[in-house]
């Protein structure tokens, strides 16, 4: 019979459209243990002998109560068939794995560390590893849920998932392969921690439980009531808080509870310094401060006015760290009291965890972003952003296919750049490879499971299975897949696809098909493991095993009985006859390679060769402004995919320099603003969170994109060029600084709690304004890497633009106001009912407009000259050059007035009106050194000199 737990399979041609099921482990052609063998029939009477074994895979998609009526045969045709055709409805109840390796992409819950290395869970339901300089190391997906708890010892890492997945997930420290799974509670698992070979845990059923690890045998104590949030190991004591505000105190040795407190308030974070005192974090923004030797209890205000959660504690030497919003306090401690040190802004959003690791401050937040501080909190670095992260190429001939974190799928004419196609399947790509049988055939694995098939263009068959398919190859009529703990051997030569399954331990990250007789299939996973099999026919038999020192990141053939693995370390070994030998090694991260001649290339944070002959010569070929996350070599030709969605084409003969060919341009999404640098370069911002810088080149005005910069979460919403660098502002409510040349962000400024809209460069000076009405202004003449804050202004209304004018700061508001600093007082006046966007200044006046299209000129002292209704809808951009306006709206329009003043009057007299464009007018700059106006047309920039003929050319 069929089962709901089994993995869905659908095929789809022009003939017909059909959904039969297929079992993750089904014994239909018994092969052994470790290998499982079916085929797809092609009606559902012959998929009646089909009995899928329950699994874990199984038990995480269906109710039992569900798997209870499948095993009816009543309900066989009755429901079953029904059933198939809500498939879209029932997968979207399934949480399948996905292997992510790159930052999270939710909430960081808990960081840990040991004497190398920093652990972080997340509400990703990831435990990832991380060296001091986050370099990312390890990505295992955990649970189905968040992975909210984490410990370690010398031996294990322990994470505890939040409801429905109870359950707590042992590690090897160095494999990372899970040593036990321990369904002990029966709500989430909200703490954790090791006292020797003992695991104790506490969650929402309100049980603390201990569990020895030799013996894996639990001890279960019901002291709390409520739900048990925070556990700590003092000295031979456990100290324990639940939601209603106990504090238990029990001897580990007799587990006898000692000491009961009360603390008035919601426990949110507790520390501890490991000898008598505990530290609590409520909920209403109070420090309890609890002296275990003498029982007693002190409560501290961590800021008069602020009743806000305290999401963070750390303790170390004597200072206590506190994470409130996104802020975060240093404090010395002292008998029973606290002294601020310094507080700063560490994240652009609240603050979840906080750990100090050599001397540095590790802040983790809601975005599931690491920041990094010194003490005094200077910024340091930050995690790369989880997002447009994932992209993977294959090439064949002249065809170049491109799969996206997105879930698009584009096919490109490799010589010409040409799109031929695009496909968007609606799930985050994860592999893809060309299917040499088919001109246009292309297979590719999803993170939903999908195995997708498609030729020309459309999809022609789907396989879908429990989890992620994260590796692929081919040989012949046959395709290999990765997925967890699985290598996929399937049939495609057939009209019903045989598929057989080969168990594996981890996630077979890597797969290898080596031309040789018999053929060899080598399966790299994430625990290091290198699984050898020989390829007979359909069958595949395992004929070795190797364990290298991380997880396999790929395989490349160097001859017809050797290849090499790169790990996620950056060391590459020598796989040959069942045995590795060390080659060399690569500055991580790492994330793909190719062999070229006598050469292997690996990328990562750049392009690098090793030379086969010299093991000792790594160069560094070839970087970019992102990370490399794939890359593929033809003809001379380094095909680089970049973490922000491009791909470049380098051409490259090994031991020579490599030169850029070009560059395949990604959808870009819409232009915010656009700042000209100098007559050559132009930066954009837009509003996916992208900067885009451009170059101008040719005769014509023609513009080539150079450079693509991620990073913020959302809308650039203005930009500053200063000397080398890029200051960016945006609605995730930071200031980012990058390299101009280089596109490395250099620093992150979470200063501002609300929206940044504004920023202005006077000098050696950075002014920012947000939508909670601050305005910082920064000293930028050093280093604009380390922005300096010299002031601080409150001017009580949302700002949406400004401008430095005559010493002062003039600001439009989204509350209509016009306003200025001037002498360290605001002065503000009302012009406008609604929100004015955007102000310009001349050399007497200022100018403003927004939602109503009026241009409204005000003096020096805020007093009205004039008023100009010069479009019939809103008005986002103005920009003012000599006697020149020029206003642009979302009625399509750029329209150039002559500005005359005689006697303090002031006139507005239309010259030109453009309307060639397909959109409304979000940004537009003008280039005085060309005297042309830039705008954005679709993904593209176009410039036009004013002509008077009512368009571009």
């Amino acid at each position: 019979m069929v089962s709901a737990a089994s993995v869905w399979l659908i095929i789809v041609d022009s003939v017909r459209f059909q959904v039969v099921s297929l079992p993750k482990r089904a014994s239909v052609r018994g092969i052994d243990r470790s290998k499982t063998s079916f085929a797809i029939g092609q009606e559902i009477d012959k998929l009646s002998s089909v009995t899928p074994m329950w699994n874990a895979h199984s038990k995480r998609c269906v109710p039992h109560w569900l798997w209870k009526l499948f095993s009816s045969n009543l309900v066989k045709f009755f429901v079953l068939l029904p059933l198939l055709s809500l498939f879209p409805l029932l997968s979207q109840t399934c949480f399948p794995l996905d292997f992510q390796f790159f930052g999270h992409r939710d909430v960081i819950w808990r960081i840990r560390f040991d004497v190398q290395y920093i652990y972080t869970s997340s509400a990703d339901g990831s435990l990832k590893v991380w060296d001091e300089n986050l370099h990312l190391l390890q990505s295992i997906p955990t649970h189905d849920s968040w992975a909210r708890a984490l410990a370690i010892n010398d031996k294990f890492v322990a994470v505890g998932g939040y409801k429905p997945d109870n359950t707590i997930k042992i590690f090897d420290k160095n494999t990372f392969k899970v040593q036990k799974v321990l369904k002990i509670h029966s709500g989430s698992v909200f703490t954790l921690e090791f006292y020797g070979d003992i695991l104790v845990s506490g969650g929402s059923d309100n049980w603390i439980i201990l569990t020895d690890t030799k013996t894996w045998v639990s001890k279960f104590l019901k002291i709390h009531d409520a739900w048990v949030r925070e556990i700590m190991v003092v000295k031979k004591s456990l100290v324990s808080v639940d939601d209603l505000g106990k504090v238990a105190v029990t001897d580990l040795e007799s587990l006898y509870v000692l000491k009961q407190f009360r603390v008035d308030g919601l426990i949110t974070s507790a520390t501890s310094d490991g000898v008598s005192r505990c530290f609590f974090g409520d909920s209403k923004g109070n420090i309890w401060i609890l002296d275990l030797t003498t029982g007693q209890l002190f409560k501290r205000v961590v800021e008069s006015g602020k009743e806000i959660p305290i999401e963070a504690l750390e303790y170390i030497n004597g200072q206590l760290y506190c994470g409130m919003a996104n802020l975060l306090y240093r404090f010395e401690t002292r008998e029973n009291d606290l002294k601020l040190l310094n507080k700063f802004n560490a994240s652009p959003i609240d603050v979840t965890t906080v750990k100090l690791f050599k001397g540095k401050i590790f802040v983790g937040n809601k975005y599931g972003e690491l920041y990094v501080y010194t003490p005094e909190g200077r910024y340091l670095r930050k995690s790369q952003r989880y997002g447009q992260t994932q992209i993977k190429i294959s090439t064949y001939g002249k065809l170049l296919v491109v799969g996206k974190e997105s879930g698009d799928l584009e096919l490109y004419d490799n010589e010409t750049g040409k799109l031929l196609w695009k496909l968007a399947l609606r799930s985050p790509v994860r592999s893809v490879m060309f299917d040499k049988s088919d001109k246009e055939g292309v297979t590719v694995g999803c993170a939903d499971g999908m195995l997708a098939f498609v030729s020309s263009g459309k999809l022609t068959r789907v396989l879908k299975f429990s989890d992620a398919i994260i590796s692929l190859s081919g040989m012949n009529r046959h395709v290999l897949a990765g997925t967890n703990q699985q290598l996929l051997l399937i049939d495609v030569g057939r009209p019903s696809p045989v598929v057989r399954t080969f168990n594996i331990n981890g996630w077979v990250t890597a797969i290898k098909v080596v031309s040789s007789k018999p053929p060899k299939v080598y399966a790299g996973t994430n625990t290091g493991e290198v699984y050898i099999f020989d390829l007979s026919g359909t069958f595949l038999k395992l004929s070795g095993k190797i364990q290298l020192d991380n997880g396999i990141v790929g395989f490349a053939e160097i001859g017809l009985k050797s290849i090499v693995a790169l790990t996620y370390s950056g060391k590459l070994y020598v796989v040959e006859d069942n045995r590795s030998r060390l080659l060399t090694s690569v500055e991580p991260p790492v994330y793909a390679l190719s062999t070229a001649g006598n050469e292997v290339l690996v990328v990562g944070g750049a392009a690098y060769s090793v030379n086969l002959s010299n093991t000792s010569l790594v160069r560094k070929i070839f970087e970019s402004e992102v990370p490399f996350v794939d890359c593929k070599y033809l003809n001379g030709h380094l095909l680089l995919a970049l973490s922000n969605g491009r791909v470049l084409d380098v051409e490259y003969i090994p031991g020579k320099s490599p030169r850029l060919v070009k560059g395949y341009v990604p959808e870009l999404s819409p232009f915010i603003v656009i700042q000209v640098i100098d007559k050559e370069n132009i930066v954009c911002g837009h509003e996916n969170g992208e900067i885009s810088l451009w170059k101008k080149i040719g005769p014509k005005t023609k513009f080539e994109l150079d450079k693509i910069l991620v990073d913020h979460a959302t809308s650039v919403r203005d930009l500053v060029a200063f000397k080398n660098y890029i200051l960016s502002a945006s609605s995730d409510r930071t200031i980012k600084v990058w390299d101009r040349k280089g596109g490395r962000l250099l620093n992150t400024v979470t200063c501002h709690n609300s929206y940044v809209w504004a920023l202005e460069e006077a000098g050696n000076v950075l002014i920012s304004g947000d939508w909670e009405g601050k305005v910082y202004i920064w000293d930028i003449s050093a280093a604009p890497e380390n922005l300096k804050k010299l002031a601080e202004y409150n001017i009580g209304s949302s700002v949406s633009d400004l401008r430095y004018w005559k010493g002062s700061i003039v600001f439009s508001t989204l509350e209509g106001e016009v306003g200025i600093v001037r002498n360290n007082q605001v002065v503000k006046k009302r012009v406008a009912k609604q929100t004015l966007w955007t102000i310009s200044i001349g050399k007497e006046h200022i100018f403003a407009a927004g939602w109503d299209g009026i241009v409204f000129v005000l003096d020096g002292s805020l007093n009205l000259v004039a008023r100009l209704k010069a479009h019939n809808s809103t008005i986002f951009k103005l920009e003012r050059f000599n006697n020149i306006l020029l206003t642009a709206g979302s009625d399509n329009l750029i329209k150039i007035w002559e500005i005359s003043e005689d006697g303090g009057k002031i006139t507005l007299r239309l010259k030109y009106t453009y309307s060639d464009f397909r959109q409304s007018i979000l940004a537009v700059a003008f280039s005085k050194e060309t005297e042309e106006v830039i705008v954005s047309q679709g993904r593209e920039l176009v410039a036009f000199k004013i002509n008077g003929k009512g368009g571009t050319n």
